[in-house]
C-alpha cells in the first residue's frame, strides 16, 4: 500500500525547497509537525550528502524541534556519474 498524505498535509522536499530560495529550517518551523507528512531528503545532483548546498544538520534539528516522527525518503546519486 503506497504512503498517502492526508489532504491537508504536505511532503517537504529539501533540495527543491532550497533551490527555490526557501529557508528550509524556517519552512519546517512554520509548517510544524501537524502539516508535514513526509520528508524527501536530497541534495544537489552529483554531490554526496553534506557536500552540497543543503544544510541537513539544520533541517534535521528543526524537524526534531517540531517533534517530527514520520517518514523520511532518502534519495542519493551515484557520485562521479
Amino acid at each position: 500500500m503506497p504512503l498517502r498524505c492526508d489532504d491537508y498535509r504536505q511532503q517537504l522536499s529539501f533540495n527543491p525547497s532550497h533551490g527555490n530560495g526557501y529557508d528550509i529550517e524556517k519552512e519546517i518551523r512554520q509548517l510544524g509537525n501537524e502539516l508535514i507528512c513526509e520528508v524527501h531528503v536530497k541534495d544537489k545532483s552529483g554531490k554526496i550528502f553534506g557536500e552540497g548546498e543543503v544544510d541537513f544538520e539544520g533541517a534535521l534539528q528543526a524537524l526534531e524541534e517540531i517533534g517530527y516522527d514520520r517518514w523520511y525518503v532518502l534519495e542519493g546519486q551515484k557520485v562521479g556519474g
